[in-house]
């Protein structure tokens, strides 16, 4: 059986700790508690917009020799899943959203230029805040490959370029964060390197409200997860309802690291795992089947997407188990529900495997020409399950779980 490496992405966040312990909710962009709210919107279409857009960046990163930023937005200016946290002394709430491909906590400062008042959050005081403190060019924490650079004050400056068009520059420092606790017990996270953005240049429209990124990459031996410790993990309802009340996060003791378990090589950032096969059913093979096997009608509106017209989601059921084999004897089961969402119209049904040929035909203008064939395991295989990450130990783990259960 052919050994093929596969990258694992988790398109809201990863999140460790050791002497921090916390167990937060996340908020889905699309749940009625989000800033980003917006019910004419579709949200398998959102989460395969971004897919498209993180497997371009994947892509040109592990091929180039430069620190790209990561496709943190789509071009409708919206992340997946938002943190709430608290910042500085006096405090003041941000919400930012979480994103694995860049390792630099940002907020927006005040006098920002181009940052506009639709934004989520308020301003960021560097002045006002008795927390704060600068980072020098020479402080071992200004570190470049979290993006921190010497400007001609010698202060430690950054700039970060997203694929989607977003720029943001400003300065980086150190600061105290706070999380409230499931139980609402408040935990203070100190000396905290962040940046404060000092110039904001958008993409599209949406960007406008982006007033944050928790960037949670490994770049750097400052980034957050670096010094805040090495075990977390999240669990995730039906992408499809968005205001599933228990869409966890937890970090520290609290991670739940069972079920199945692969080991993981990092690379640029990024998790990589060993995918020994695919099966389908009782069958290894997965050109045709799921055609074959499929009785329902094509629904063509793009000859990219496998679509199908059905009464309802139960419909589905018929529709044979994919297994995804790690090694290890790991295996993670892709079934109907992780395997298609309803997009379009009410009975229409996509298939949410995509081949790279087909992903690039869609958005030729993201794939560099010399770009590695990479695949990648999005959200969509994740739902309804628990996924946790001993970073240390080199181990992703895969478990089916009521993330309820967790809050028990």
């Amino acid at each position: 059986m052919t050994k093929v490496s596969i990258i694992f992405i988790l398109f809201f966040c990863y999140f460790a700790a050791t002497t921090t312990s916390i167990k937060l909710k996340l908020i889905h962009h699309q749940s009625t508690n989000s800033p980003f709210y917006d019910p004419s919107l579709n949200h398998a279409e959102l989460a395969l917009e971004n897919s498209f857009k993180r497997l371009s960046f994947i892509c040109a990163r592990v091929s180039s020799a430069y620190d790209l930023q990561p496709p943190v937005l789509s071009y409708r200016g919206l992340l997946l899943f938002f943190v709430e946290f608290k910042i500085g002394e006096p405090q003041i709430t941000q919400t930012a959203g979480l994103d694995t491909g860049s390792s630099l906590l940002w907020v927006q400062g005040t006098n920002c230029n181009g940052c506009d008042k639709e934004s989520i959050n308020p301003f960021y005081n560097s002045a006002t805040s008795s927390s704060y403190t600068q980072l020098s060019c020479h402080d071992e924490l200004c570190d470049r490959r979290i993006g921190g650079v010497c400007d001609m004050f010698r202060k430690c400056s950054f700039t970060f370029r997203y694929i989607s068009g977003l720029v943001v520059r400003g300065f980086m420092g150190t600061e105290k964060l706070v999380f409230e606790d499931y139980n609402g017990k408040m935990q203070p996270v100190s000396d905290i390197v962040f940046g404060y953005v000092t110039e904001k240049i958008i993409g599209s429209e949406g960007e406008k409200k982006v007033g944050g990124v928790f960037g949670l990459g490994l770049g750097g031996d400052v980034s957050f997860i670096t010094l805040l410790g090495s075990n977390f993990s999240y669990c995730t309802g039906f992408f499809d309802t968005p205001n599933y009340d228990f869409n966890t996060l937890l970090i520290g003791k609290h991670a739940i690291l069972e079920g199945a378990a692969t080991p993981f090589k990092a690379y640029r950032g990024q998790y990589f795992v060993t995918l020994l096969g695919i099966s389908v059913g009782d069958k290894h093979e997965v050109d045709d089947i799921m055609v074959n096997q499929l009785s329902f009608k094509r629904y063509i509106k793009d000859p990219t997407e496998m679509c199908f017209q059905v009464f309802s989601l139960g419909d589905l059921v018929r529709v044979p188990n994919i297994t995804l084999h790690f090694a290890n004897n790991a295996n993670l089961s892709i079934h109907m529900l992780r395997a298609f969402s309803q997009t379009y119209e009410y009975n229409v049904f996509c298939f949410n495997f995509y081949s790279h040929e087909d992903l690039k035909t869609k958005n030729d203008e993201y794939f560099d020409e010399d770009g590695v064939n990479l695949s990648i395991i999005g959200m969509h295989a994740t739902q309804l399950a628990n996924v946790g990450y001993d970073v240390a130990g080199k181990m992703i783990y895969f478990n089916d779980v009521e993330c309820a259960d967790l809050w028990v």
